[in-house]
């Protein structure tokens, strides 16, 4: 038996520390458990740090279906706002769908669609739009994330603004493309290599001339085999390596094989293009053929002479052409300066001046040739031109407004108007057919011979294939303008369209924005007409702000509204609103209704503009009437009355003035009598208003007579019938008049009650000083000395921080619920109870055990209960209604602390 218990006790023993051992283990990986998430949370918190600080957008969204709607978005940092107008609460449960527009790349969007539905990170560019439209480009990252199990539970989203990096890439590319088309319409020979020497560029010159095509030539080295003969490669490698190496510009002649076997002498000038770093980009190629100094052996000397003579020339030429270029690309930089057209134009006159010469120019604009043939009468062979622009050397800018080309007499611009090409006339005063039609163009618009021009070329400006305008060169040197002159000034007048084209768009778009901005204004204005008339302002503060906001819209100098007085004889209109100069209030406080313009824009029931004012004065008849029209002849340019109707009825007008303008828009006029309709229905809604005080009141004369006849004045009768009683007791049995004595003071302390709590009625503003626990009380001793009913009272917590109006709803509401008990519940007992909870609501309760109602029922014509709800839900309170039939009825209202702060008036 003993063995058995040692036993027993040992393996006890062991089995304890079997478990004392595992109970340590789970203790140290509970605490390595905790320190874990701790550890884990703590990164989270950097990891949510950091993203709420990212300038970058991003959004974290549910992983479920990415067809419409589209997964929603749980998260949004910041950076949203700052980049979007949205603000994170404003996109939480919704599809990040809400960023994307008309030009949300769709390629890109199907793209999206198909990596998420694999569960696969995806990225893409795309156009998105701000919560105002705007478009932007960005650069939008998407990865899902997986659970422990592998399982997509959400997708994060990364979007990174690059609308000035497109922007940029974009001016880049086209500053690119029109320094190509320069090096691609030259008559010089450019090639470009790279620093490893091969070939990158070859203009089309230098193509035609080797007989190649681009695809021969691009990378292949400039030194090889294809183009230069094995001869001189050597020669050239050293010149290209001593260009490369001590990186200065250095001329020489090599020939160059073209593809038919036939070599040419090519004189080159290689400029070296470093980097930032000083290290070779590539070399600049600039040469011409000058095979012709290899024409003869027999004539070596004489050929060295002309070649040397050549190299002159073609370096002369070079550096002409350099600089022609330089030229060309610091005038390209200046016009892209400026957007806006005179301004344009006038730098556009500068950097032609620096490019080509000139005496004179004029950059003329072609008018529409239909409605210039019926303004101006012209012949179907005739084109009419804007002069847009003209400058002089003596810096003279002004010249007639437009000059005509007859078709059939100035036969010397038909290769500009047919062609598109330049046209030159080398000497005005020659006697040649160009030169006899350009004096005659000259004369038929100017009144005089051109004797002071000798030179004269007219370049086309074109866009998108058609004639858009001419640029026009006067010289006066005879040969001044040739052929080299005209490709540069066609290179000029490519790039002077262009802005001259966005410099249109440019003040398209602000025209544009003019109008939306007016358009804004507008719909502001008319927000802002709406607000006041939906509060509760006077007629007059009304009006004003709805005069205001008109005469803001029209730029009126002065606005005014007058009243119709038809009642007075003569009738007038008589001044009721005024905005703006207060001088006009002191001119004229009436106007005869006769027949001026006001009177004109009523009989007509439309806007009357009036701009001759110093007519009105003759039509004046009394000396009110002269100094009024004097005053506004005096201040005003115009002057605009609108009438106002009400129901076809004649209520007065608008009167406007305006200092400046002396013109009104067909769309200022029908706003404005949008305007004049708001005014009516203000008019119309104060007359209604007004009509319904008068009515209220009427009926709160009536309740108070009924309250005082069932009342009082039957109370005054118990005291008047209880005194003569005891009067007569007094005179036949004194000691039985007691008990009609104690009857008089009971009526009369109920009729004082009573008269207490009418006139807190009719007087609550006494809420304010007296509080709402009294006036509660006065309501309780008027129901238990007018119904004999026990009324309980439980009025707790202050009521110090209550404003007025939530003291007056809940007063309201408790004083039509204790009329409701008393009319329908037929109860003994009303408890009403106020009281102030921890979250410092107000919280009133009505009680009673009276007969109960079905709650659920409706019941028409008795608005009492939707009263009370109503009165409730204004004030963002509670309504509830707890009754049954036989078991009496509880009120709650519950007004939270946010309706304490005062109603907003607009």
């Amino acid at each position: 038996m003993m063995t058995l218990d040692s036993e027993i006790e040992q393996r006890t023993q062991i089995l304890i520390g079997q478990l004392r051992a595992q109970l340590e283990r789970a203790e140290l990986d509970a605490q390595a458990n905790r320190l874990a998430r701790e550890q884990a949370e703590q990164e989270l918190l950097a990891l949510r740090s950091v993203v709420e600080r990212m300038r970058d957008v991003v959004f974290i969204t549910e992983a479920n279906s990415i067809d419409a709607p589209g997964p929603r978005i749980v998260y949004a940092n910041p950076a949203l706002e700052t980049q979007t107008g949205y603000k994170p609460e404003e996109v939480i449960g919704r599809s990040p769908r809400i960023l994307q527009g008309p030009n949300s790349d769709r390629a890109v969007l199907n793209r999206i669609r198909t990596a998420l539905k694999a569960l696969e990170p995806v990225r893409g560019e795309m156009v998105n739009y701000t919560k105002q439209g705007k478009p932007y480009w960005t650069d939008l990252d998407i990865a899902p994330v997986f659970d422990a199990q592998g399982q997509c539970v959400r997708f994060v989203a990364v979007q990174h603004d690059i609308t000035e990096h497109r922007r940029m890439e974009e001016a880049l590319r086209r500053e690119r493309d029109f320094n190509a088309s320069i090096v691609q319409a030259s008559p010089t020979f450019f090639v470009a290599a790279d620093a490893k020497g091969r070939v990158v560029l070859m203009n089309p010159a230098a193509l035609s001339a080797f007989g190649y095509t681009p695809e021969e030539v691009i990378g292949v080295p400039v030194f090889g085999s294809q183009l230069i003969p094995r001869r001189e490669r050597a020669e050239v490698v050293q010149a290209y390596r001593a260009v490369a190496e001590r990186k200065q510009s250095i001329s020489y002649e090599m020939h160059l094989r073209t593809k038919t076997g036939q070599e040419i002498l090519v004189g080159w000038r290689a400029i070296p293009v470093l980097k930032e770093d000083g290290g070779l980009d590539f070399v600049f190629f600039t040469g011409a053929d000058i095979s012709a100094k290899r024409q003869a052996e027999d004539e070596k000397r004489k050929a060295e002479t002309l070649l040397r003579q050549t190299n002159t020339v073609l370096e002369r030429r070079v550096r002409e052409r350099t600089r022609e270029l330089s030229q060309l690309l610091q005038a390209s930089r200046v016009i892209a300066s400026t957007l806006e057209l005179q301004p344009l134009l006038e730098l556009v006159l500068d950097q032609l001046g620096e490019v080509l010469d000139y005496r004179a120019c004029l950059i003329l604009a072609m008018r529409n040739t239909s409605e210039t043939n019926d303004k101006n009468n012209l012949k179907k062979s005739e084109l009419s031109f804007d002069i847009i622009s003209y400058r002089n050397e003596f810096g003279l800018r002004k010249m007639p407004g437009t000059w005509t080309y007859d078709l059939e007499r100035d036969l010397h611009i038909l290769p500009v108007i047919q062609q598109q090409a330049v046209a030159i006339v080398t000497d005005t005063e020659a006697d040649t057919q160009d030169a006899r039609c350009y004096r005659a163009g000259y004369f038929a618009n100017m009144g005089v011979l051109p004797t002071h021009i000798k030179s004269w070329m007219a370049v086309p400006m074109v866009v998108r294939n058609q004639l858009v305008g001419i640029m026009a060169l006067q010289s006066n040197q005879p040969g001044f303008y040739n052929e080299q002159k005209a490709n540069l000034a066609m290179t000029f007048a490519n790039q002077t369209v262009v802005a001259i084209e966005n410099a249109r768009l440019f003040a398209a778009e602000q025209e544009r924005r003019a109008e939306a901005d007016r358009r804004r204004q507008v719909a502001e204005g008319l927000i802002d007409i709406l607000d006041a008339l939906n509060s509760e302002r006077s007629l007059e503060e009304t009006l004003s702000v709805i005069l205001e906001q008109a005469r803001q819209l029209l730029k009126a100098s002065t606005g005014a509204v007058y009243q119709l007085q038809t009642q007075q004889s003569p009738p007038v209109f008589r001044l009721q609103v005024v905005q703006g100069d207060e001088g006009y209030v002191s001119s004229g406080q009436n106007i005869p209704a006769d027949k001026g313009p006001m009177s004109q824009a009523v009989l007509l029931k439309k806007p009357v503009v009036y701009s001759d004012l110093k007519d009105l004065l003759k039509s004046a008849k009394t000396h009110e009437e002269v100094v009024h029209r004097q005053w506004i002849a005096d201040h005003f340019a115009c002057i605009l009355d609108v009438p106002i109707f009400i129901k076809d009825k004649p209520y007065g007008a608008f009167g406007f003035g305006f200092a400046n303008q002396q013109t009104i828009s067909q769309e200022d006029l029908n706003l404005v009598m949008v305007i004049a309709d708001q005014a009516a229905l203000a008019i119309e809604n104060a007359q209604l208003r007004a009509s319904s005080a008068q009515a209220a009141a009427m009926a709160e004369r009536s309740r108070l007579a009924r309250e005082l006849h069932d009342s009082v004045s039957q109370a005054l009768f118990g005291i008047s019938l209880g005194t003569r009683t005891s009067l007569e007791l007094l005179s036949s049995d004194p000691t039985k008049a007691r008990d009609p004595m104690d009857y008089v003071l009971a009526l009369a302390d109920a009729g004082m009650a009573e008269m207490r709590a009418l006139i807190f009625e009719l007087r609550p503003e006494s809420l304010q000083t007296e509080g709402l626990h009294a006036a509660f009380h006065k309501q309780a001793a008027a129901l238990v000395a007018r119904h004999k009913i026990n009324v309980q009272t439980h009025l707790t917590g202050s009521e110090a921080d209550l404003p007025i109006h939530v003291k007056e709803a809940i007063y309201r509401i408790g004083l039509e619920a204790i009329q409701n008990t008393i009319k329908h519940a037929q109860s003994t007992q009303v408890i009403l109870t106020v009281e102030r909870p921890v979250d410092n609501s107000v919280v009133l309760q009505i009680e009673d055990n009276g007969a109960g109602f079905d709650a659920s029922g409706d019941f028409p014509g008795h608005f009492g209960l939707k009263t009370m709800r109503e009165r409730a839900e204004s004030l963002a309170g509670q309504f509830e209604v707890d009754s049954g039939l036989g078991r009496g009825t509880r009120i709650c209202v519950r007004i939270p602390e946010v309706a304490f702060k005062p109603p907003k008036r607009s």
